[in-house]
């Protein structure tokens, strides 16, 4: 009995390496030519992270639920922060060097439980204990308190530029994606949340390349109650 799959079939493969590559025969598409980091939360070794906790006792912990997610909970004080940045071994590195003429894609699926009364960074940054309070270097969506909207910061030597993005609402998964056009000077910045293209910006001197960076996600109450930024997915690639 055959199943009702309808597609084209390649019986050699498909192949986008170059003609001339010694790879040219390989039978499926290949991503060596750019680095790829994929983050599903199925596990999480605290070694790994670097947890920064502001006020009180706040949790970081892998929930049940599908696809693999990990929470961060503030206690129940007014600015209780809980921030996370990856690290390797237990040894503060940062993995990602942006290059300007190279074009790269971000993706994060998260939920946030209370939009208005709570602050929200999520994307890659310097190691800094004060992701939230500013930091000089990075790339990253960001939510301020009394408002829904997310934008997508570019900062270099702390001089920004900012796109909005879109408009979250309370505990309610949502998906933001970056995308790098890899033009140089002239690159163009864009930002989409569920899939809608919100902004766009021409980073130049804001373009974070002179400072290597790190997965980073941080959440903030604005309000004495406690908050869950719910980290579902992050996966960042850039050309090599």
């Amino acid at each position: 009995m055959f199943i009702d799959n309808l597609r084209t079939r390649f019986n050699n493969g498909v192949n986008n390496e170059d003609v001339g590559s010694i790879f040219n025969a390989l039978q499926f598409p290949s991503h060596l030519g750019s680095h790829v980091y994929e983050e599903d939360f199925y596990t999480f070794v605290a070694g790994q992270w670097t947890e920064t906790d502001v006020q009180g006792a706040n949790t970081v912990a892998i929930q049940n639920g599908d696809g693999g997610i990990i929470t961060l909970l503030t206690a129940g004080a007014d600015d209780d922060e809980v921030q996370l940045q990856k690290i390797a071994a237990g040894i503060s590195v940062e993995s990602w060097l942006f290059d300007p003429d190279k074009r790269f894609f971000v993706e994060i699926l998260a939920t946030l439980s209370e939009v208005l009364l709570s602050e929200m960074l999520i994307g890659l940054a310097i190691t800094d204990t004060t992701l939230l309070g500013g930091h000089a270097d990075g790339l990253s969506f960001r939510k301020a308190e009394a408002t829904g909207l997310v934008t997508l910061v570019a900062e270099k030597n702390s001089v920004e530029v900012a796109g909005n993005v879109g408009t979250i609402v309370d505990a309610t998964a949502f998906r933001l994606q970056a995308y790098y056009d890899g033009q140089g000077s002239d690159g163009r910045l864009y930002g989409a949340l569920d899939g809608a293209v919100g902004s766009f910006s021409t980073p130049d001197a804001s373009f974070p390349n002179d400072e290597e960076l790190t997965i980073s996600f941080a959440v903030r109450a604005g309000e004495a109650a406690a908050k869950t930024l719910t980290m579902d997915r992050i996966v960042v690639i850039q050309e090599r």
